[in-house]
């Protein structure tokens, strides 16, 4: 659980630019796989997950996640921390937690690789 509240912490610190082009990017590739204040989640394959607050337009956690590891985070509608970060009261939070394999991942090409 600490380490899930230093991650909210870290996520308040780094963020920035437009909320709009972050939901835009987090929908574009990503399942929704939960919601709510608490939520458990185990990964069918490799990728990363986002929990992410509709109401304020925040992801709050990002975590990489191996096929069959596990995601598991537990807040509330009362949680003042919670509030602070999102800016809103928590209780009018609607947490999503989105799912993005690596698989849908852009590949990288190096021009230098390709064959003529």
């Amino acid at each position: 659980m600490r380490g899930y509240m230093m991650l909210l912490l870290m996520a308040l610190a780094m963020m920035g630019g437009c909320a709009s082009m972050q939901e835009r990017a987090l929908v574009k590739d990503s399942i929704v796989v939960g919601a709510g204040f608490e939520v458990d989640y185990t990964a069918p394959m490799d990728g990363k997950v986002y929990y992410y607050d509709r109401t304020s337009h925040r992801i709050i956690i990002t975590k990489s996640l191996k096929k069959g590891e596990g995601f598991h985070v537990v807040s509330g509608p009362n949680d003042q921390r919670l509030q602070s970060i999102l800016g809103v009261e928590a209780r009018k939070a609607r947490m999503l937690l989105y799912f993005r394999p690596d698989a849908y991942a852009t590949p990288q090409y190096n021009l230098n690789d390709a064959a003529y």
